[in-house]
Formats: structure tokens, C-alpha cells, sequence
């Protein structure tokens, strides 16, 4: 019976039995093909049993025949993410554009697959899209104000930091960044300030500026958390997708911290005359 069969599936599901839930959920979307809905609850299953090829087959299928399927495309694209499968990501992210165009989470996953492909302008684009539509989640101010780093352009990094901390989870790295830029701008009581900020919110953030070459001038400013204080688990509304994105932008602002004044002089003037160039071919 069909009720049998999803119902046994669903005792296995709880208790994390996964390869014998999606057979019972199999026999059951066999005896009842109307409940297209089951395809999707096979392909999440499939995926926590590490079997990440099978469910992009069926979340595939599914979106042949339901292309505004919302939940199949997040999942499919969740999925080639992790896969580093970047470019069948963007295309499943790109085309679910078409159905839901005002969506904050599609603009905001195509900007961490663009950064994960190192095509920061790109990645830019999405993410300020995704901050227009909602300016007030902190993510996609963050990442656009790394990209602005990366590029050399200190003043609109700066600008992106401060914007990241009107939104509604205030977190340690705009501080982190806001004091890196005052570090490579020369400010440093107010790069001291910054960081002393973000370690406070963050004391783990302590061992990493100590690493970093860019804050040697202000080391000895920076207040030291107490080991307890360090050994506190911070509570983080994070998914392991935006972990890694930021990351990846995180270890390339670092290397842009070892640049010095004329280094991101040139980064500047070199981004302005690709600027002034496509706008010559816009018109043209």
C-alpha cells in the first residue's frame, strides 16, 4: 500500500536509515505517480546518503517538467555547489531567474558561485542585486566590500563595510575589514579601534590579525581575549555554502594585504580604464 510504504519510509528518515528510506519512498511514488512530491523528498535523501549523482538525475528530471520548482532548483544548485560543478550551478540558478526574479537568495547563490570561479565583477553584480533587494542582511554588503578590496578600491570597500553594519546581524568581520582598509590607508588609531571591535565580538579574530603582516604596526594595541573568552562557541546563522564563499574571498583580501600604496594605486587606475573602456564600447 501506498500509505505503507511512505509511512515505513518516514519511520526510516527519523531514524537516519536513509538508503532503505529512499527505496520505501520509491515503492510508494510507484503506487502513487500523482505525488510528484516524493521526487523531491528522494533527491534530499539521496543527497544526505552521499549519493549526490542520483539526486541531481531526478532533481534534473523534475525541473524538465516543473522548471519554477523553487525548492528542486535550490537543492540542485546547493548540490553542484558542493560538487564544484560552478557552471551547471549557474545555469540552474540563471534560468530559475526567469520564474522568480525578485528572488534575494538566487542573486545572493549566483554571487558565491561567480566568487568561486574568481569572477569577482560578476560575483559583484549578483550581490548587489541581492543587497537591493534586501539591503538589511549583512552577507552580501560583506562580500561586495571584499570584492572592493581585492580590486584595490579602499573607499568603496570602506563604503560596503560600514553599509554591512546597518544590517541585522552585526558581525565581527566588517570590523575586521573596516580595520584592515585603515591599515592600508595609513589610519591606524583607527584601524586599532576597528579591530579591538571585532575582537570583542569575535576573540578567535585575535590570532588571526596576528598573522596577518598588515597589522604588525598595531599588534601590541590589540587587546587580548582571555582563553576562556576564546574558547567560547559563537553561535553562527552561516550556511557551510556562505562559509566557503567568504572564505575564498577572505584568503584572497589577504593577499591583497601585503600590497603597498602604489601597488593598489595601479589596481585602481587599472580598474577605472576597464570601467571607461566597456562604457566606450556601450556606446559604440
Amino acid at each position: 500500500s501506498y500509505i505503507g510504504h511512505k509511512t515505513l519510509a518516514e519511520v526510516y528518515e527519523k531514524e537516519d536509515r536513509y538508503s532503505v528510506a529512499v527505496d520505501e519512498y520509491i515503492r510508494a511514488s510507484e503506487l502513487n505517480k500523482k505525488e510528484t512530491k516524493l521526487n523531491f523528498k528522494i533527491a534530499q535523501l539521496l543527497n544526505k546518503d552521499e549519493r549526490p549523482e542520483e539526486a541531481i538525475t531526478i532533481l534534473q528530471d523534475m525541473l524538465k517538467k516543473e522548471p519554477e520548482n523553487y525548492n528542486a532548483t535550490n537543492l540542485l544548485g546547493e548540490i553542484l555547489y558542493t560538487q564544484e560543478r560552478y557552471k551547471e550551478a549557474i545555469n540552474v540558478y540563471m534560468t530559475a531567474l526567469r520564474y522568480h526574479p525578485g528572488n534575494y537568495d538566487l542573486y545572493y547563490n549566483l554571487g558565491m558561485v561567480y566568487t568561486m570561479t574568481n569572477d569577482f565583477q560578476r560575483a559583484k553584480e549578483f550581490y548587489q542585486k541581492a543587497a537591493e533587494i534586501n539591503y538589511l542582511l549583512y552577507n552580501a554588503q560583506l562580500s561586495i566590500g571584499q570584492i572592493a578590496l581585492i580590486a584595490g578600491d579602499l573607499d568603496e570597500a570602506e563604503q560596503y563595510f560600514k553599509e554591512s553594519l546597518k544590517g541585522e546581524d552585526v558581525e565581527a568581520g566588517s570590523y575586521y575589514y573596516l580595520s584592515q582598509v585603515a591599515m592600508l590607508k595609513g589610519e591606524k588609531e583607527k584601524a586599532t579601534n576597528y579591530m579591538n571591535i571585532a575582537v570583542e565580538l569575535e576573540p578567535k579574530i585575535y590570532r588571526k590579525a596576528q598573522k596577518e603582516t598588515v597589522f604588525t604596526p598595531i599588534k601590541n594595541e590589540i587587546k587580548r581575549p582571555t582563553k576562556e573568552e576564546e574558547e567560547q562557541k559563537k553561535r553562527t546563522k552561516l550556511t557551510a555554502k556562505e562559509r566557503k564563499a567568504l572564505n575564498h574571498l577572505s584568503k584572497t583580501c589577504s593577499l591583497i594585504s601585503s600590497l603597498n600604496n602604489d601597488d593598489l594605486t595601479m589596481m585602481k587606475n587599472l580598474k577605472e580604464k576597464e570601467i571607461q573602456k566597456e562604457e566606450k564600447q556601450r556606446e559604440n
